[in-house]
């Protein structure tokens, strides 16, 4: 088959590591060795969105890196480390464009897979993404994952501290910018999955990805999937938030009933735990922006010294 490039593009805590680790158990995919962020994710065109920027609304650009700076030793930093006898160009175009196809090169093999949840809040780094899209040789294959946005919202909650009131908005956006970025694919370049279908009826959904994508299934693929998630939001009587309307509406375009959205009245308590829990969640939030706006640039500098 011809080198090919997937790409999954999600919301954050819509299953798209539980994806990946079930995906790359295939033995004719691969990802990248190293990445300077967590679970294998290059966040490769959001850094260069941030270093491009050509006039963008700051809206429109990911924060996660503190500085245009930052971006740029932490997308060098990436892309050295997985291509060792990559030479880093001057220009800035030909960094981040070059970069990629050079992880591309190393790793469609015959398929590379990327995974980058936070790809679709930033209609930037989109823009570039498909620029790139349309002018590469290689063959290149988008999978959309959604998930039930209570999930999704209740997930961030618990994990983030991320207020559900707000978050939905964030959710509804960037599902509108899933849309607006699948429109011109064909059906061979897009295909879209439920998590709540990848976790229930997980064999025919990794066959319905391989013949997508152009492989022959592999029974190992899947079998570690859990249910156990699906109704967390549900059965938790601290949380009694209901979407907006339109969020909802949003929510089922993509085939979501409004039962599967509804969060039934419960009595109201709140736990000594959570609210520890809650405290604990803000301090690490703190901790974690810290990390990775501060030391992690400056390790990663002090390091590769010699390429700056």
């Amino acid at each position: 088959m011809k080198p090919t490039v997937v790409v999954l593009l999600s919301d954050k805590r819509s299953g798209s590591t539980f994806f990946q680790r079930e995906l790359l158990k295939h033995p004719s995919i691969q990802t990248v060795n190293y990445s300077s962020h967590r679970y294998l994710e290059t966040h490769h065109w959001l850094k260069g969105a941030m270093i491009l920027n050509t006039g963008e609304a700051s809206s429109n650009l990911y924060k996660g890196y503190g500085s245009v700076n930052n971006a740029l030793t932490l997308l060098v930093d990436t892309v050295k480390m997985n291509v060792l006898n990559w030479e880093i160009p001057d220009n800035n175009s030909d960094l981040v464009f070059g970069g990629w196809e050079a992880l591309c090169k190393e790793f469609a093999n015959p398929v590379f897979f990327e995974k980058s949840p936070q790809l679709l809040a930033s209609t930037a780094a989109l823009d570039l993404f498909k620029t790139w899209m349309n002018t590469t040789e290689f063959d290149v294959k988008i999978i959309g994952l959604v998930r039930n946005p209570m999930s999704v919202l209740y997930s961030a909650q618990e994990l983030f501290h991320t207020p559900p009131e707000k978050r939905q908005y964030g959710w509804m956006d960037i599902h509108k910018n899933l849309i607006e970025f699948s429109r011109d694919l064909s059906d061979d370049q897009f295909l879209l999955l439920k998590y709540e279908e990848m976790v229930v009826n997980t064999q025919d959904c990794f066959k319905t990805v391989c013949k997508f994508i152009g492989l022959q299934y592999d029974a190992k693929m899947g079998n570690e999937a859990s249910r156990e998630s699906l109704n967390l939001w549900k059965n938790d009587a601290d949380f009694h938030f209901n979407l907006s309307n339109e969020v909802l509406e949003m929510a089922q375009q993509f085939g979501y009933t409004p039962s599967e959205l509804e969060n039934p009245p419960k009595q109201k308590k709140q736990s000594l735990k959570r609210i520890i829990s809650t405290i604990q969640k803000s301090w690490n939030k703190i901790v974690s922006k810290l990390y990775f706006h501060y030391y992690q640039p400056l390790k990663i500098k002090w390091k590769n010294r010699k390429f700056n």
